[in-house]
């Protein structure tokens, strides 16, 4: 099954745990995983990435040139958008937690994983009676959808980061 990544996911390797200057090696296994179409993210995903102007950015848009973000629109994912949707109205959320998830590129990351049988793959961790935010685990977990952290990806694929 192929892999969506998370905005966070991708922060957080980069700021945190793998630093292009200190683990290129875990970049390079993310690309040579894209060529084999195993691991992508979502066109909102590259724009909340743009801003930051670092690194990271200019890795995202070298990857977007590959394919690596895909066209989350609207189209087809409008069914899941809906059961999302109706999902988080009748969980009590805060109208500022809905509002936030609807301008968040998790609302298409997530719509985009079940329509396309994708493994969403997040950084946050599940909070199912917080009220004042969607976290993507919760979601996920309403719609029958896997969702796995960065490190449970890289034990299922085998990786070993070795020196």
């Amino acid at each position: 099954m192929p892999h969506l990544l998370d905005t966070n996911t991708l922060i957080s390797a980069h700021r945190q745990y793998y630093p292009f200057d200190f683990c290129p090696g875990f970049w390079t296994w993310l690309e040579q995983k894209h060529k084999q179409k195993r691991i992508f993210s979502v066109d909102a995903v590259y724009v909340e990435l743009q801003p930051g102007g670092d690194k990271l950015s200019r890795w995202a848009k070298t990857m977007n040139r590959r394919g690596f973000f895909l066209n989350a629109g609207k189209a087809d994912i409008t069914p899941a958008i809906t059961r999302l949707t109706q999902w988080v109205n009748a969980s009590d959320f805060t109208p500022e937690a809905i509002h936030e998830l609807n301008d968040s590129a998790d609302l298409l990351l997530i719509a985009f994983a079940k329509t396309h049988g994708y493994t969403v793959i997040t950084d946050e961790k599940s909070e199912p009676h917080r009220k004042n935010k969607v976290k993507i685990p919760d979601a996920c977990s309403a719609l029958q959808l896997q969702c796995i952290n960065l490190f449970d990806l890289m034990r299922a694929e085998g990786i070993r980061l070795v020196v």
